[in-house]
C-alpha cells in the first residue's frame, strides 16, 4: 500500500494524471477537498458543470503550466520520502516541519481516551 501512494504522489507531483482516475474519483467525491485548494484551477471549475475539469488529460496539462508544485504529507515516513529525494527527475525539496510536542500534548488532552494518561499530568500543573 505504502508503494501505491508513493507512484501516485510521483505521479501527482510529475503532473501526470494518467492512470489516476480512482484519486480523481475520490477527490470528486469528497466535496472536491483535493482541488479546492488549488484556486487557478477552480475558478475554471466551480459552476460543477465543467466535467473536462475531472479529465486526466485537461489536469495533466493544466498542472504542468506552473513550474513549481506543492503538496502537504503528513506522516510520510523517512524511507519513503528517501525515494522521492534520491528521484533526479523529480528535483524535489523537502520541508520537515515538526509540531512542538506541547501542542501535540494539549489536542490529545481533548480525546477521551488520552485524558486519564499519566503523560498529561504535566498539562494539568
Amino acid at each position: 500500500m505504502a508503494n501505491e501512494a508513493v507512484h501516485a504522489l510521483q505521479r501527482l507531483i510529475s503532473c501526470n494524471y494518467t492512470n489516476m482516475q480512482h484519486y480523481i474519483e475520490w477527490a470528486k467525491g469528497n466535496g472536491n477537498f483535493c482541488f479546492t485548494k488549488n484556486t487557478r484551477l477552480w475558478q475554471h471549475c466551480l459552476d460543477g458543470k465543467s466535467e473536462f475539469c475531472w479529465q486526466p488529460d485537461f489536469l495533466s496539462n493544466f498542472c504542468s503550466i506552473f513550474p513549481f508544485q506543492a503538496i502537504k504529507t503528513v506522516r510520510l515516513r523517512l524511507n519513503l520520502t528517501k525515494t522521492f529525494i534520491e528521484d533526479n527527475n523529480l528535483k524535489m525539496k523537502v520541508v520537515l516541519l515538526v509540531r512542538d510536542p506541547r501542542g501535540t500534548m494539549a489536542s490529545r488532552k481533548a480525546l477521551y481516551w488520552c485524558q486519564n494518561q499519566e503523560n498529561f499530568t504535566f498539562i494539568n500543573n
